[in-house]
């Protein structure tokens, strides 16, 4: 019999066990295309894959999706970060430069800036059968940024 005014250790956060299961708001779905957004936070964690990824999230300013939050998703590269991949190439869109070399990722090079991002839906699917999900399951994503703005947000 589990005890539920006990919590428990997992990875160094305290959690408190709980019987009850509710379900978290469902990801936002918008049309396709570019918007303006600022990006507010950026974390590097683990995928469920194993893979390391850096999220950056992005908040939609101005239109009929205002206020709309999105990440974009770039896998973490292990030691030296090439041309080739999509976190370089999306440093470079945002720094309005290419990198020099030894420049490393930091937080500033992308939070609190505007940049004109370019918004796609998802194509999730069936492990087993890898067929495509109902329209229900997808959501929107950023799949990158096409030009950062002039100025610096006050969003945060």
């Amino acid at each position: 019999m589990l005890n539920n005014s006990k919590p428990y250790k997992q990875k160094g956060h305290q959690k408190e066990r709980r019987e009850e299961v509710v379900a978290e708001e469902p990801r936002p779905r918008i049309p396709l295309g570019t918007y303006d957004a600022v990006c507010f936070d950026m974390n590097i964690k683990q995928s469920q894959g194993g893979a390391w990824k850096v999220y950056l999230n992005f908040r939609i300013c101005g239109g009929e999706y205002d206020g709309t939050e999105l990440f974009m998703c770039c896998p973490k590269p292990n030691y030296k970060l090439r041309e080739r991949h999509k976190l370089h190439k999306q440093m470079s869109l945002a720094l309005g430069r290419t990198l020099y070399k030894g420049e490393r990722l930091s937080k500033k090079i992308f939070i609190k800036k505007m940049y004109k991002v370019l918004v796609r839906d998802t194509h999730r699917r069936y492990q087993d059968t890898n067929k495509i999900m109902p329209d229900f399951m997808q959501y929107s994503v950023v799949r990158g940024i096409i030009e950062a703005s002039t100025g610096v947000s006050d969003e945060t």
